[in-house]
């Protein structure tokens, strides 16, 4: 029993990091609410020390349940509750994790055991990314994490823990040895700078305390700075486009947080409403970005939780690690304390480039972490009554379980796509979980149904998201079709303020206002093959208004502008063969929309189409869009009117 006990954690690591937890497996159904179920069996089991899971002290234990109310406060304020309502049922779940590995690694036996779990997940994990990304010739390592963010950050929380199993002559040395060493070659394929670097920093101030194997973890450490430095390089010279976008989301989280600074946008909200302030810059935000979070962790929550909120997790965070630190010389196992300790900074330092605390496996991981450092730290753990918890969570599972069936009738509805079969499916989970747009604006998308209510429940999807461009495209085309002019101006209008940098919203656009010439330039500055548009025929003064409008359009290029009107006066569209050019969503399923800002699985779909004349898009197609120029300025596509 003590042996299960103890690889209970490493069990839990490996389901969510193979399966229930990764990026594409927790929207699925059922890993994803098999996942849910996993957190809640552990919280139980971990019930019995609710009062001071973190163990911050007889005034301390107060901030967790402060941190709950500002959570739920920001909940109740968010324009988007239902993104975080998952979130906030499961977060004293995760706030009981750290108890419930510190239960199971609470004496040395069982220490020892947990570590040869820890190291098989961690040789098992780095395995099969670097097999996967040798298989098939992939630039970074991704899998089984399904992103090589994720991957890395998952590695640099769990690296550390392995560490203490240096110390002991064995077997448990060399699966300690062969967990640090397949681990760093997947950290490296990564290719993640941040991870690397912070596992490098912390595995230099662990090799001063490892007396048997410094010169292997300094070594390893030394290594990992080196090939470092020609990513710096490329940083330091601003050749590095991950960089340049990375500026763009955290402009776009701080603008949030200023505008919002009490309650933030709620928990969770980040995917569906950070398009409201982001101010993409040509040349480095590509037109129908899909941006799942704000790539800091720090600026999410401000964003999300605003000031209060942000810094009581910062009091709870810093209250932790303090306590551990001054308890660090009576601790039971200090290696273990330090090891935690390193984790939780592991955590903290990749959370500074990344905001991935949505993906259970992360959390999974950073709660490990923190629950080595109170195994390690030892003491008697708090017996407090269990019906609190209990309590708790058998109102949580109620309040979860529709929106798991809600989650199993989509995806039944995704596998079987078709149009006859998906409708009630989709209506089902709408039924169940009505506040969810995805669900909405698939059944509006799909219904067997008048256009006319196909239309609004499309807009109703799109309000409730807010902040997603390609649902309120959808809703406008919808709406254009049922002849609900106003309805599809503005929806259009939504769009093109999110995704200003994207032409289908101002083409679209230019059909419902009084003088359609500057959305038509825009429009064509956005994608020239649009010069080619068959709305052209029979209209060809607005066509040549247009292109004029272009050359003197400011922001952009003068010779492009030139070589613009130059390509498009001979590529006027004549009575040829048409095509669509055609706006889609959630193609390439790594990119797909539905996974990054709904976590469901991706369902590919045509949100938008234009058609265009086959040979005149061919002479058009070599020219670069204007919003792809990094001498464009994004003055010249205004998110509030078509014209600068």
């Amino acid at each position: 029993m003590a042996a299960l006990l103890s690889l209970l954690p490493a069990l839990l690591l490996g389901l969510f990091a193979f399966w229930c937890g990764n990026f594409s497996g927790a929207p699925d159904f059922p890993a994803g609410p098999l996942g849910q179920g996993l957190v809640l069996a552990a919280a139980l089991f971990a019930a019995s020390s609710w009062r001071d899971p973190w163990r911050l002290g007889e005034a301390g234990r107060y901030l967790p349940g402060a941190l709950a109310v500002a959570v739920a406060a920001s909940l109740l304020a968010s324009p988007v509750p239902r993104s975080g309502r998952v979130a906030i049922l499961l977060l004293p779940a995760f706030g009981l994790l750290p108890a419930f590995v510190a239960r199971c690694w609470s004496t040395p036996r069982r220490r020892e055991l947990g570590l040869v779990g820890l190291s098989v997940v961690v040789v098992g994990v780095a395995a099969w990314s670097l097999v996967d990304a040798f298989r098939l010739g992939l630039p970074r390592a991704a899998m089984p994490l399904g992103h090589h963010n994720l991957l890395a950050s998952f590695l640099a929380i769990l690296l550390p823990l392995v560490v203490p199993g240096l110390r002991r002559p064995g077997a448990s040395r060399w699966l300690a040895l062969a967990a640090l060493g397949a681990g760093v070659a997947a950290l490296i394929s990564t290719r993640s700078f941040l991870a690397a670097a912070v596992v490098a920093a912390i595995a230099l101030a662990l090799s001063v305390r490892l007396e048997s194997a410094r010169a292997v973890v300094a070594g390893l450490a030394l290594l990992v700075l080196a090939l470092l430095v020609p990513r710096a390089a490329a940083m330091v010279t601003g050749a590095d486009s991950s960089a340049s976008a990375r500026a763009v989301y955290w402009r776009a989280a701080w603008d949030g947080f200023r505008a919002r600074p009490v309650t933030g946008w709620g928990p969770g909200s980040t995917p569906w409403t950070i398009a409201e302030t982001m101010h993409p810059i040509p040349g480095a935000s590509p037109a129908g970005e899909i941006v799942g979070q704000a790539h800091s962790l720090p600026l999410q929550l401000l964003r999300e939780l605003g000031a209060p909120g942000t810094l009581l997790v910062v009091g709870c965070l810093g209250l932790f690690l303090w306590r551990r630190f001054r308890n660090l010389n009576s601790a039971d196992d200090p290696a273990w304390v330090e090891a935690g300790l390193a984790s939780v900074a592991a955590a903290i330092g990749c959370g500074l480039g990344e905001s991935s605390l949505a993906i259970p496996a992360i959390s999974v991981a950073i709660a490990a972490g923190a629950g080595a450092a109170l195994a390690g730290e030892g003491g008697e753990a708090r017996r407090d009554p269990r019906w609190p918890v209990w309590t708790w969570l058998l109102a949580a599972a109620g309040f979860l379980a529709p929106l798991a069936l809600a989650q199993a009738s989509y995806g039944r509805a995704l596998e079987l796509a078709t149009r006859e079969v998906a409708s009630p499916l989709l209506e089902r989970a709408m039924r169940l979980d009505p506040e969810f747009p995805l669900y909405r604006a698939r059944w509006a998308w799909l219904a067997q149904a008048p256009l006319d209510r196909r239309a609004r429940e499309s807009y109703a999807a799109a309000q409730q998201s807010r902040g997603v461009a390609s649902l309120w495209l959808r809703a406008g085309v919808l709406a254009l079709e049922a002849g609900e002019s106003q309805l599809a101006r503005a929806a259009f209008e939504h769009a093109m303020a999110l995704d200003p940098l994207s032409a289908f919203a101002p083409f679209q656009l230019s059909q419902l206002v009084e003088d359609p010439t500057s959305c038509t330039a825009r429009a064509i500055l956005s994608d020239p093959r649009l010069a080619a548009a068959s709305l052209f025929r029979g209209r060809e003064p607005l066509r040549r208004e247009a292109l004029d409008r272009v050359e003197v359009w400011p922001g952009i290029d003068a010779g492009w502008r030139a070589e613009l009107k130059r390509v498009a006066v001979a590529s006027a569209p004549v009575d040829g063969e048409e095509v669509d050019l055609t706006a889609r969503i959630d193609t390439v399923p790594a990119l797909a929309m539905s996974l990054h800002l709904f976590r469901r699985a991706a369902w590919p779909a045509d949100v938008a189409r234009i058609r265009v004349e086959r040979d005149a898009v061919r002479r058009l197609r070599g020219l670069p869009a204007a919003s792809t120029l990094p001498t464009s300025q994004s003055a010249a596509f205004p998110p509030d009117r078509c014209a600068p």
